[in-house]
């Protein structure tokens, strides 16, 4: 069971383990609301307007950092993220004032957000596409057990110094970063040069390798590039606009996130209306944490001799059933059924959709591919929470419950007609290869 992850290429795993050293170390964002309230003594309202502004500079560090990455490097980006957001973090202690702290907040999330497609990018550059699951599958395990252990420190720490907080977040960010200088190389595939005699037939010899992108007829449409060739902005948007498949996984994606950030937004304040303690919540969700650290690899294990589209597709639908019944439940073990349900959901679809994004996007616009999976859970957060909430004291939690049920299901329609494009394009890149 343990053999496809020990054949992992050792970069996967210092990537892994990098993500693991930063995720345990994760603990100013999810106690930044409480430290605005608490030491800066701030209103709630005005204590959770940094959450707005982290979830838009999210959104737009997934569409610049998955651009530098096809463009300037994989390597780059992540580093100037990892220490770049350090900085930001430290700057971020500093400040007192709520107009002050909401830009850092934005400016944070927009420099360290950037290594999220850079990074799913430079994995599906190390490892061949039969691999990518074994490999999202031990990224995914790391950050599950490394954001167990990060807020769960930061509980204790709290009772000392907030800036503890800030000291060891910006301290594990920059020993992730020092990983990928020491061990890590670029994996941005190398532009192949033009041979000397096809430049000179073409009459433009010290041009030819350097012009990627000669202007196209009007209303011609855009091919898919070559896997060496950096890609424009603007073409590298035609592209994926003109991806049919890819914004079809791409919507189921961003209904499954609408449902997925429910469970840190809409289902405590449910549970509270229920009568359910906040004391009750915590271990609650931790449940979905630990659900994956121990079950991930074996899951993913069994489930790669199936169809990686349509194991999605029934992941979603599964999700869909979990939040489904919190509309029906009503004591603290019936709820931990249904996050249980939820998580088994979660666990057939997380891995294995970065592997079906790699497989739909051409290699020169992977990072790209994946930031645009990035700006969805992006949306997620900063749209479904709010929503979500509005649903709820408006209607219910019966509504609620039910739109994530439908919202799941018209997801698991969606990735199911996907699922056999994106197998015909895997196959593509196997072949290239």
């Amino acid at each position: 069971m343990l053999a496809p992850y020990l054949r992992l290429p050792n970069a996967v795993k210092l990537l892994a383990l990098g993500i693991l050293i930063n995720r345990a170390g994760t603990m100013v964002i999810p106690f930044l609301t409480m430290y605005l309230s608490q030491r800066l003594e701030l209103d709630d309202s005005v204590a959770t307007l940094p959450v707005g502004a982290y979830g838009l500079g999210a959104i737009l560090a997934a569409l610049a950092g998955g651009h530098l990455a096809d463009t300037v490097g994989r390597r780059p980006v992540m580093l100037f993220a990892l220490f770049g957001g350090a900085a930001v973090l430290l700057m971020l202690f500093t400040l007192t004032s709520i107009w002050a702290i909401v830009p850092c907040v934005f400016i944070f999330a927009l420099v360290a957000e950037m290594y999220r497609p850079a990074g799913s990018a430079m994995i599906a550059d190390l490892v061949p596409p039969a691999e990518r699951p074994y490999a999202y599958t031990l990224t995914y395990i790391a950050i599950n057990l490394g954001f167990a252990i990060g807020p769960a420190v930061a509980g204790l720490l709290v009772k000392w110094s907030y800036g503890l907080l800030f000291v060891i977040d910006a301290g594990t960010t920059s020993a992730y970063g020092l990983l990928i200088v020491l061990f890590i190389r670029e994996t941005l595939p190398r532009r192949r040069p033009v041979p000397h005699s096809a430049a000179a037939a073409s009459g433009d010899a010290p041009n030819a390798a350097l012009d990627t992108a000669q202007p196209e007829p009007a209303g011609a449409q855009h091919s898919a590039p070559s896997d060496d060739e950096r890609v424009p902005l603007v073409r590298a948007l035609c592209t994926m606009a003109q991806d049919r498949a890819f914004m079809v996984f791409s919507l189921a994606t961003l209904a499954m996130a609408f449902v997925y950030h429910q469970a840190m937004s809409t289902f405590p304040l449910f549970l509270a209306r229920l009568g359910i303690p906040a004391w009750e919540y915590g271990p609650l969700i931790a449940l979905n944490g630990m659900l994956i650290v121990i079950f991930q690899v074996p899951l993913s294990t069994w489930l790669t001799r199936y169809h990686r589209g349509r194991v999605v597709a029934l992941g979603a639908a599964v999700t869909a059933v979990g939040f489904g019944l919190n509309g029906v439940l009503h004591t603290v073990p019936m709820f931990g059924a249904a996050i249980a349900v939820w998580t088994l959901g979660e666990m057939m679809q997380t891995v294995f959709m970065l592997a079906i994004v790699a497989d739909l996007a051409p290699p020169a616009l992977r990072a790209r591919y994946m930031g645009v999976i990035s700006i969805c859970h992006g949306l997620g957060m900063a749209v479904g929470a709010p929503l979500g909430g509005a649903v709820l004291e408006r209607f219910g939690g019966g509504a609620l419950w039910s739109g994530c049920a439908a919202f799941g299901a018209a997801a698991a329609l969606l990735y199911f007609v996907v699922s056999r494009e994106a197998r015909v394009r895997s196959a593509a890149h196997e072949a290239s290869r």
